[in-house]
């Protein structure tokens, strides 16, 4: 009876270490959950300087009053950009002709006025000459003082940039100069060249919506109007253009919901939960009633393509948890990276990134995964690029992803 007793006790002491043990160690975890406020999203803006390959009268009608050409000016071409906040700029380049003399003078000082024997002053000196320009064919040389220009005296060189300015490329002027030695000034008719400028100048802004569903499904949009569709057609590989705008995932989280689905970004959304979409308050019409955990049916047009696809809303994608047991134990994981690790890492590891990759102007989900078990005698790691396999830490087999 007393060795029965005996061995209860000694089972009953053994039950109560064990769970003071396990009380110990469930006391001792540690888990925490919280919002990541730098989960990064992949997005293609900002777009710099993309060439326009609009037709010119499409662009025209963006353009208000003033900035339409003058006389002599010409396009030399059209950029756009949008920066981070959704701001669309276009940007006109212009060649504007100019009349040019085809010489190139400057002041006369009271040095240059008394070696070439004239009052300071009282015109410019020529310092070269074009090659094949009417001055040079009127008979124009190196060191002449032009005095005046169409009757005009010239006492400095604004002046006669200014009454250059003043004619048009082809005009016929007289110029009156004087050559070291002459008494009397002469006079010579030059028909006017021209020369081509570049400038260039901020012709259109405005202000694009965006959208920020990164919370609930994974993604950011952004809403562009008809009037600059013509202008990004080409870069968003759009077909066709209906509706007064059209609505565009401008930038995705690598791990959200959206990530695991055929959507990309820069899809346009055509329709959500069977609604048309042509803007994002057509969006949020459609995506109001639904809650966390529910899934709605998205379809985009992707060039020529259209794309239909489910995602199930979640109630914070960015949140990012901790579990670690003293070490023995270790959990973490947020939309973009997740691990696993057992004592410390050293028994055992694992790693798994979720990446959104650019390939020739398309958007790609890809991922990266390494383990190693027992610091890291066997390891394995796969990425879109390589794949590698060590054992013993050694013996390496790796096979390059092209």
């Amino acid at each position: 009876m007393n060795s029965i007793f005996s061995a209860y006790k000694q089972t009953s002491n053994f039950r109560m270490g064990l769970s003071l043990i396990g009380f110990f160690l469930l006391g001792s975890a540690q888990f925490s959950c919280s919002v990541n406020s730098e989960a990064k999203v992949v997005s293609f803006l900002p777009i710099e300087s993309h060439t326009v390959k609009a037709e010119d009268q499409l662009i025209n009608k963006l353009l208000p009053n003033e900035f339409k050409l003058e006389e002599g000016q010409s396009v030399n071409r059209h950029t756009y950009s949008i920066d981070e906040g959704g701001r669309f700029t276009l940007i006109r380049t212009i060649d504007t002709d100019f009349s040019t003399l085809g010489v190139g003078v400057v002041p006369i000082t009271k040095e240059i006025a008394k070696e070439q024997g004239v009052t300071p002053f009282s015109g410019v000196l020529v310092k070269s000459v074009n090659k094949r320009s009417s001055a040079e064919k009127s008979g124009i040389e190196l060191l002449d003082v032009i005095s005046r220009f169409n009757n005009v005296e010239v006492s400095d060189v604004n002046k006669l940039q200014f009454l250059i300015s003043q004619t048009k490329p082809g005009d016929e002027v007289e110029i009156e100069y004087k050559r070291k030695g002459d008494e009397t000034p002469r006079k010579s008719k030059i028909k006017l060249g021209k020369v081509s400028r570049t400038v260039k100048s901020k012709a259109f802004t405005e202000d694009l919506k965006l959208h920020d569903d990164v919370l609930r499904a994974g993604y950011r949009l952004i809403e562009i109007p008809k009037k600059i569709l013509p202008i990004v057609r080409h870069d968003l590989q759009l077909s066709d253009v209906k509706g007064p705008s059209a609505v565009f995932i401008s930038a995705m989280l690598p791990g959200g919901p959206s990530f695991y689905s055929d959507l990309r970004v820069q899809d346009q959304i055509i329709e959500v939960n069977g609604k048309s979409v042509h803007s994002i308050a057509d969006y949020n019409s459609a995506t109001e009633a639904s809650r966390p955990d529910e899934r709605i049916e998205i379809k985009v047009r992707r060039g020529e393509e259209v794309v239909t696809d489910v995602i199930r809303l979640d109630d914070n994608s960015t949140s990012h948890y901790v579990f670690n047991l003293l070490g023995l134990i270790h959990v973490e994981g947020e939309a973009r990276h997740s691990s696993f690790g057992m004592i410390f890492d050293l028994l055992f590891h694992y790693h798994n990134w979720r990446m959104i990759t650019k390939i020739d102007d398309s958007y790609y989900p890809e991922y990266k995964t390494e383990w190693g078990s027992v610091i890291n005698l066997l390891s394995y790691s796969n990425s879109p690029k390589r794949w590698n396999f060590t054992l013993f830490w050694i013996l390496p087999i790796t096979v390059n992803k092209y």
